[in-house]
């Protein structure tokens, strides 16, 4: 590290530095902070005056971020985060997101989400929490693509069970096979088999269809390859 007049009376001063490392009992990163340079400069002057290192256990008791070993305050989040009657009248009466109730109780939007389900509250997608403030921000239909529809359409959808079978559900189907069709009467979901057997069976069932109607599916195979490659040359 460069000569920095503004060292002197602190990281090249060993009573300074012990008195900041030892007496009031911090760790090198926060004794960075206050001098303003990099931690590194801070351990290296702690050894240069055998001034005893804090293992990594105890320096991250001291850590000011919510690690494993910080302190949490748990009494303040009684009556809200650990509340099930408040988190519902917050999130499903009055309608507010978690990252709303997060900021007003003072905590990460992770903690409230995982309060929330907790509670068995069943946690909104993003597109719906935040409907009315990205209605006018969001894409229409049009400019969207399908895998954007697709996930839209997830959003809309709750967890659950798959439809057919009773597992998880993993894949929302579209009834009507149109992915711009993500109306609720329009959406269900399936577990990823399910999903799959689905559609193989409407293909087979569609082909039994057309044989009644003494159309055979080469005819449709052909008819949709010519049209495939006529749209290649436009």
């Amino acid at each position: 590290m460069p000569y920095d007049k503004k060292y002197t009376d602190t990281i090249y001063n060993r009573d300074w530095l012990w008195k900041m490392y030892i007496e009031e009992n911090r760790n090198a990163n926060q004794v960075a902070r206050i001098v303003g340079c990099d931690t590194g400069a801070v351990l290296r002057w702690l050894r240069k005056f055998d001034i005893p290192i804090k293992d990594s256990s105890e320096a991250q008791k001291l850590a000011p971020h919510p690690g494993s070993h910080a302190k949490r305050l748990k009494k303040k989040f009684w009556d809200t985060l650990h509340n099930s009657g408040w988190l519902k009248d917050s999130y499903e009466l009055q309608g507010k997101s978690a990252s709303e109730i997060a900021k007003e109780v003072g905590a990460s939007v992770p903690a409230t989400i995982e309060a929330l389900q907790r509670a068995g509250i069943n946690v909104r997608g993003i597109s719906r929490s935040k409907i009315g403030q990205l209605v006018k921000k969001r894409k229409c239909d049009e400019e969207l693509s399908e895998i954007a529809l697709r996930k839209r359409a997830r959003n809309l959808i709750p967890e659950g069970p798959c439809f057919i079978c009773g597992a998880v559900g993993q894949h929302v189907n579209h009834k009507d096979r149109n992915p711009r069709n993500y109306s609720l009467d329009n959406l269900e979901l399936l577990c990823k088999k399910c999903h799959s057997q689905q559609h193989a069976s409407e293909l087979h069932v569609m082909i039994e269809m057309l044989e009644n109607f003494e159309v055979s599916y080469i005819e449709i195979y052909e008819a949709a390859r010519n049209k495939l490659i006529l749209s290649k040359k436009l």
